[in-house]
């Protein structure tokens, strides 16, 4: 139940998000999507687009998400927008939920029920949950490549995917 509680509150909170909390989340995401997309003007961008110095794994992630929503479903960006928030915070609760799977039965009885509440709703995690940016995603990575290495699996296959998830947190924000 606390999950599908979570659930909503997360949606609301994509709902009523609007605009940006740092600035890479729209000029170093979003603005290179577009970018790709023939939308602006290299020449418009940051300095860090010309020094190729970010990763393009979120402003390719944007770039799929914008097209498809734009072929199939709409051109709003209000809508992309939540679309793409929407998908973080789907991708949130599912680490926070294999985060809390896997570290459960090392919290004391009493503090179980706690642990599960704050887990997922601390007061600023639904909002930090819902942004499109590469702080949040780098964090959510390293949440999960956290997750699989303490769930107590010592398969290749465990230590293959805390490799890709701590690579890619260290991929999407090296600094």
């Amino acid at each position: 139940r606390v999950w599908y509680a979570a659930f909503v509150v997360h949606v609301i909170t994509a709902g009523f998000s609007s605009g940006y909390y740092a600035a890479d989340e729209h000029y170093q995401v979003i603005a290179f999507a577009q970018a790709k997309l023939g939308e602006l003007n290299s020449a418009d961008l940051p300095w860090e687009f010309e020094a190729r110095m970010r990763s393009a794994f979120l402003p390719g992630i944007a770039y799929a998400v914008i097209g498809t929503c734009r072929k199939l479903i709409t051109a709003d960006p209000f809508i992309i927008t939540f679309l793409l928030r929407l998908m973080t915070a789907l991708f949130a609760l599912v680490v926070v939920r294999t985060f809390v799977r896997s570290v459960l039965a090392q919290v004391s009885d009493q503090l179980q029920r706690p642990f599960v509440l704050l887990s997922y709703f601390l007061w600023f995690l639904p909002y930090q949950h819902v942004r499109f940016a590469s702080e949040t995603w780098s964090g959510l990575l390293f949440l999960l490549g956290l997750a699989v290495l303490l769930g107590n699996s010592v398969r290749i296959r465990c230590w293959l995917i805390t490799g890709v998830c701590f690579g890619l947190c260290v991929q999407l924000k090296p600094a």
